[in-house]
């Protein structure tokens, strides 16, 4: 009764779900079972704790779905039990573009990780977009992972954007194009960002 209440007031499709999740993993699983009638490619995601359940319920309704774009808002913690890199991995094999707003100290449970050679993993897969917002906060992407993907990314054969929170080159910056990306690294000692976008995405405005 209450999917046909969802789909005749929201119609079968709509552009974009949002949810707001808490500590409850099943609470993914009720609303999971709401939204099986209704057709969205969108799937914004406020998270204040990612465990391994929730995770394995997100991948579920984004593989359901065929989700195109996800967006993580994670402000809190995330289960130390989640194999973080095979999970992002598999999500880039099922959607386009990605976005992460991270307010814990770390990014998904990975403390002093090298982000470099999963992102390029990533973008091996179905994944043209990611961006990833480290609200200031450690760990930003390294020397060693920036310097990788600046040099690999544009020799994927892809039309890649990228967009990252790192302070690498703050002092002297970056500005230049290589293989059709523009490259373009800016800030300060505490707050920098990372652009390898394709020249044609350039106005894409996120």
């Amino acid at each position: 009764m209450m999917e046909w209440f969802l789909c005749k007031s929201m119609g079968y499709h709509v552009g974009k779900v949002e949810l707001w999740l808490g500590k409850k993993w099943n609470e993914v699983q009720i609303m999971s079972s709401l939204l099986n009638e209704i057709k969205f490619t969108t799937l914004d995601l406020i998270i204040l704790f990612l465990s391994k359940e929730l995770a394995s319920q997100i991948l579920s309704i984004t593989k359901f779905h065929g989700i195109d774009d996800i967006y993580f808002g994670n402000v809190d913690g995330d289960d130390p039990a989640i194999e973080t890199v095979d999970m992002l991995i598999e999500f880039s094999e099922h959607v386009r573009s990605m976005t992460v707003n991270q307010f814990a100290p770390y990014l998904f449970g990975v403390i002093d990780g090298e982000w470099g050679p999963v992102i390029i993993k990533m973008f091996s897969n179905k994944l043209d977009y990611l961006r990833i917002n480290t609200m200031g906060k450690e760990p930003q992407i390294s020397k060693y992972s920036a310097d990788l993907l600046r040099e690999r990314l544009p020799l994927m054969g892809k039309k890649i954007s990228f967009l990252s929170g790192c302070k690498n080159y703050y002092e002297k910056g970056l500005d230049y194009t290589t293989h059709d990306h523009w490259i373009k690294a800016s800030g300060n000692s505490k707050l920098g960002m990372l652009t390898i976008r394709h020249l044609s995405r350039l106005n894409e405005g996120r």
